[in-house]
């Protein structure tokens, strides 16, 4: 009995085979190659389908019942935001025994990140190209910028979000940060600010703790090359809890106008750049008294930019030196 059934079943996987055979044959001459493109596709998905291992869901919720929000649903939107890509058809979910569960993508969705979580501090009296310098670094490497106005933050959950949103490839700006908060120094008494009583008074719509929280655990956790970078003009008042090493990467400080930077500006707002004798005369005295006087660079342009002609350039750098004898004598209006 075992004989003939061997022969029955190589028999019959010999038909399939040959009826294999035909009708590909007949499907490659009648079909057109759009149709074998389909054909191979769906084949492909029904294989995928069924051999691929299961697949589950997993759901977190922003808030609970209460409305109260969720942190896992942070965490998950930070941690996913910054790694999953767009293009990514898959994330895979494992877990060694004993272990926690990981989240990873394929090898041929490897993320790189250049510019990870660096932080700059710019600091300088106001007028000294603070906020220029920002956007010719957004420029330079091509960044979006975002301006993060702290004030209007109603609570560290809301700046965790905030921040969640951001795109890679970007540059997060806060400006006048010793105005956003009260992030003076606790050090000092209250009364060596004038303004100490407004101050203490004021309502903080985010604490201390959550800006360096922002600074220190969840900005660096975010990957995508993205810079944040504070502004003040007063670096003194800034708690030093903010400025310690480590927090911030670089501390710029952008200062005064001084001779090299009065001959860019001539360069950029002039037609010339002081070359010729009675320039070069002028330029010298105006750097001279530069040496002397506080001037802004944005005070440098407003004069260069109020000239123009023929005589722009020797009428601009003359004005600039009556402005800057009348401010040695009798200082800025």
């Amino acid at each position: 009995m075992g004989a003939p059934l061997n022969n029955l079943t190589w028999g019959s996987l010999g038909s399939l085979l040959a009826t294999a055979v035909v009708v590909r044959t007949a499907v490659h001459d009648v079909l057109p190659a759009e149709a074998h493109a389909f054909l191979r596709s769906l084949l492909s998905r029904a294989a995928a389908a069924a051999f691929s291992p299961p697949r589950d869901a997993i759901i977190i919720n922003e808030t609970d019942a209460n409305g109260v929000p969720n942190e896992l649903y942070d965490a998950a939107q930070l941690y996913l935001g910054a790694r999953c890509l767009a293009t990514a058809s898959t994330l895979h979910l494992h877990k060694t025994h004993g272990g926690a569960v990981v989240a990873s993508l394929p090898d041929s969705h490897a993320t790189h990140d250049t510019f990870r979580g660096r932080g700059y501090l710019l600091h300088g009296p106001p007028g000294t190209g603070k906020t220029s310098l920002v956007a010719a670094m957004a420029n330079l490497l091509e960044f979006d910028i975002y301006d993060l106005e702290l004030t209007t933050v109603s609570s560290n959950h809301e700046l965790r979000r905030l921040l969640a949103s951001t795109r890679p490839k970007s540059v997060i700006v806060v400006e006048d940060v010793d105005c956003s908060l009260a992030l003076f120094d606790r050090t000092r008494s209250p009364h060596s600010h004038d303004n100490s009583t407004e101050v203490a008074t004021q309502l903080d719509t985010i604490s201390l703790s959550g800006v360096l929280n922002f600074v220190d655990g969840l900005w660096p956790s975010c990957v995508g090359e993205r810079l944040i970078v504070f502004t003040t003009n007063h670096i003194d008042r800034l708690d030093p809890a903010l400025l310690r090493p480590g927090r911030m990467d670089r501390k710029i400080e952008l200062g005064y106008c001084k001779a090299p930077a009065l001959r860019v500006l001539a360069k950029n707002y002039l037609a010339g750049d002081g070359e010729e004798d009675d320039e070069e005369e002028l330029m010298g005295e105006a750097a001279r008294l530069l040496e002397e006087v506080e001037v802004t660079p944005a005070d440098v342009a407003e004069v260069f930019m109020g000239c123009d002609g023929d005589e722009g350039a020797h009428l601009a750098l003359r004005k600039l030196v009556d402005e800057l004898n009348r401010r040695a004598v009798h200082g800025p209006v």
